[in-house]
Order: C-alpha cells, then structure tokens, then sequence
C-alpha cells in the first residue's frame, strides 16, 4: 500500500486553506508487516525512500508529521519507532500501539511519550525531509501526559504544530476535564510567542460519504473569518484500503471530492486564500528571529 494514499492526509483550510500532506512516519520506518489483503511481507522503508524522493522533486509541497500513539485498524496495525516494552505504557499486550486513545493515555508515561515525540520526528529529519509542522492522530496527545512533549517539540524544532482555539466545553467532550481549564493560556501562551493558532476546525464526516461537496460547502459557508484547519482523509479506492477500514467510502469521496472542479470553484466562490505551512513556519521563525 502507498504511504501517501492512506497514512497522509490532504489538508485544507479557510482564510487560509492549505493544501499539504500529513505523514504517518510511523508507516514508513517500521519493521515489516503483512499485508492485509495479500498475505505477504512488505517492507515500510521502501515507502520512506519514495515519500523522500517526491519531496525532493516537489520542494514546493508542505510535509507534516502525524505523530502518533493509536493504531486503531485491526487488519493493519503499527508499533512506536522506539524500542517501547510493555512498562512504557505505549504498546498492548501484542506490543503494537493501542487501539484507542482511551487506552494510552490512561496507561502511557509521560517520559516515554517524550521520547517516542521525539523520535518520530528525528525519524523523518534523518531521513532529509523538509518537516513544515506536526499535529496529532486521534487527538491522542490532547491529555496531560502527553501535550508536554507535543508542545516542547514545536518550540524545540520551531514548527508550527496544529493548536486550536478550542472551548472549555469542547474540550470536556474530549474526556479531558483536567486540561479543559489550562488550554486557553496555553494556546494564548502559543500565540504570545509567534505559533499560529487556527480560529476554526473542522473534519469532514467519513461514515456520510455522500453528498460530499454539500458537507464541505455547508462548512465553507459557516466558517468564520480567520484561520481555519479543514481536514480530509483522502485516498484511492484499492482492494487493501477496503481491507482496512469499514469507512472506505468516506475516504474515496473525500478524494473525489478535493480533486474536482467543484472544490476549486467553491474555494473561489467564498473567497477562501490558500495558505501553506511553510509559510506559517517561515512567519514563526521569523519573530522567534526578531526577538
């Protein structure tokens, strides 16, 4: 399977909408695993050298790193790239990732969380990429445990890493009560010292893959003014990603619906700008430089 049809995501976003891809580095530097569909060993690094040579080609792109702490597909599952054991508190009992959030964070140490943050990035440095920005798979690292190492990575790398003006409601309904009250100095803190934070979010619905350009158009049309993530789950139809994930459907809508003429012509009818990271981090450095 291509790295870059189901471990990347297209993203996109309002008053800045951003076309750029998030990578699973975790997919690409693990050991070997089975196929799910053929039954036969394949080796992820060769992803990491064909994701490695199209950014070399096309140094326009943005490349995100999705760093990750769940592997939540039951035929298709990844380990932390560090040496983790079971006292980490980062892998099951089969020594891959978790399957929920719930799970890790209740089980992860802090200590190990930081190293694997770390590593996962440093993974991808070595590998000669170009890293315009970070965010997180499944929103796992939205908990006390794990945010620390989120945010000392993109003040440690100087990337913008995504940080969402979210509400103290909102964030109870991520079961995180104890972080609900600490966000917003934490995202006024972020911005004080340069990080972008987005103004809006939002993901498109992968078990309603219908109506597509509805869905994002009702989104477009409510979106407030200012900075705005707006994430999709692209990917090809293959017989290996309706292996994978029942939502299947979700994810080939999304990718019919970026690459129609539609999209395009809705992102001019509601004056949407396109943004990149690479210029969100050129900005970001740029007053870290000045101060």
């Amino acid at each position: 399977m291509n790295v870059l049809k189901l471990g990347a995501k297209l993203k996109t976003w309002k008053k800045a909408v951003l076309s750029s891809i998030i990578l699973f580095f975790l997919l690409v530097f693990l050991a070997p695993l089975p196929s799910p569909v053929f039954n036969t060993p394949h080796t992820t690094t060769i992803y990491a050298s064909n994701v490695a040579s199209l950014f070399t080609e096309r140094p326009d792109l943005d490349l995100g790193i999705h760093l990750t702490f769940t592997s939540e597909f039951s035929s298709y599952r990844w380990k932390p790239v560090s040496a983790a054991n079971a006292d980490s508190g980062l892998i099951d009992e089969h020594g891959y990732f978790f399957s929920t959030t719930a799970e890790v964070q209740q089980k992860a140490l802090p200590a190990a969380v930081e190293i694997e943050t770390e590593l996962q990035l440093q993974q991808a440095i070595n590998s000669g990429l170009d890293i315009t920005h970070i965010d997180m798979h499944m929103g796992a690292m939205l908990h006390q445990n794990f945010l620390p190492a989120y945010l000392a990575a993109g003040r440690k790398h100087q990337i913008p890493m995504f940080a969402y003006r979210m509400s103290i409601e909102k964030m109870k309904k991520w079961n995180n009560p104890q972080l609900a009250s600490a966000i917003q100095k934490i995202t006024n803190d972020l911005e004080e010292d340069g990080f972008p934070v987005f103004d809006n979010f939002y993901q498109t619905r992968l078990d309603h893959p219908e109506n597509k350009m509805e869905e994002i158009e009702s989104f477009f049309k409510s979106a407030t003014p200012g900075l705005t993530h707006f994430i999709t789950h692209p990917a090809l139809d293959t017989p290996e990603l309706r292996t994978i994930t029942s939502h299947w459907k979700g994810r080939v809508a999304d990718y019919e619906a970026l690459a129609s003429v539609d999209f395009k012509a809705l992102i001019k009818k509601y004056n949407i700008h396109l943004l990149g990271y690479k210029e969100l981090r050129s900005a970001l450095r740029k007053e870290i430089t000045s101060r």
